[in-house]
């Protein structure tokens, strides 16, 4: 195993294929006390349940006295959930992990009620879990957190550029195929995207996207009730996130299920979710 940087992004690669990595994954995300939404070896996709993030909880002597019966009532007042995308990539496996995180506001002139609001991702925390995986994996303690650690920064940020054309509208990157990719991908994991499948020999990812599921706009009534039950949502149309490579530039387009370009205002709307996601 070994870890590969670019940019504030880390991932692990392992010399075995994905149909013996990916079951080892997901033993991972139960072993460590999650529930798993979805398990998609098709998609390489590992997506996690809402869960409350107890590493912040204070470590007073109350709570060391009373244990797992504070446990119980106390309540840190986030919540995160993981989604870890498995990739064979020249004969090795890939592994990405990102996650979203919301925090809980009290609002009221008394703070009465209650207000769930996004929060920015932590690239810190998507490496402490990819130093617990290889743990987990067979690495000793140290060896993972050095080469989590010492893994070698590569220039960050792309140019990323939304365009409107005749034929319609793209995110040109200013980056190779692979190294689009790789990014989009991320991007998808981190908007909270259902990604059915992927084809990178063809450039495509399968993703469901409706406007409100990964925009800033969430507003329709019971959302995050919704949300943190763990309610499957209703299926949601299918698009095609298609990536060309052209004179050193990625363009990336979005086409409907059945193959044909997509210039609606939605598909627009999301290349713009997309391109927020990347930069």
């Amino acid at each position: 195993m070994r870890v590969e940087r670019d940019g504030d992004l880390r991932w692990l690669v392992v010399d075995l294929p994905p149909e013996q990595v990916f079951p080892k994954v997901v033993d991972f995300w139960t072993d460590t006390g999650f529930t798993i939404a979805n398990n998609n070896p098709k998609a390489g996709l590992i997506d996690t349940n809402w869960a409350e993030n107890r590493a912040k909880i204070p470590e007073s002597w109350l709570r060391q006295a009373l244990g797992s019966i504070l446990d119980s009532v106390w309540d840190s007042g986030e919540r995160e959930k993981f989604r870890t995308r498995v990739e064979r990539v020249n004969g090795r496996t890939e592994i990405y992990i990102s996650h979203q995180q919301m925090f809980e506001k009290r609002v009221g002139s008394d703070d009465s009620q209650v207000q769930w609001e996004h929060g920015k991702e932590d690239p810190g925390l998507n490496a402490a879990m990819l130093a617990r995986l290889m743990v987990y994996l067979g690495t000793d303690v140290d060896s993972a957190r050095k080469l989590v650690a010492q893994a070698e920064a590569s220039p960050q940020s792309p140019k990323v550029q939304q365009d409107v054309r005749a034929d319609g509208a793209m995110l040109v990157v200013d980056e190779s195929f692979d190294r689009a990719w790789r990014r989009v991908g991320v991007a998808l994991d981190s908007g909270g995207f259902a990604v059915d499948d992927r084809d990178r020999s063809a450039g495509e990812y399968f993703v469901r996207y409706v406007d409100t599921d990964t925009g800033a706009q969430q507003s329709e009534p019971g959302f995050f009730s919704r949300m943190f039950s763990g309610d499957k949502p209703s299926q949601a149309a299918q698009y095609r996130i298609h990536l060309t490579e052209v004179g050193g530039q990625t363009q990336v387009t979005v086409l409907n299920a059945s193959g044909q370009r997509d210039n609606s205002a939605t598909a627009q709307r999301l290349l713009g979710v997309l391109k927020d996601k990347m930069v």
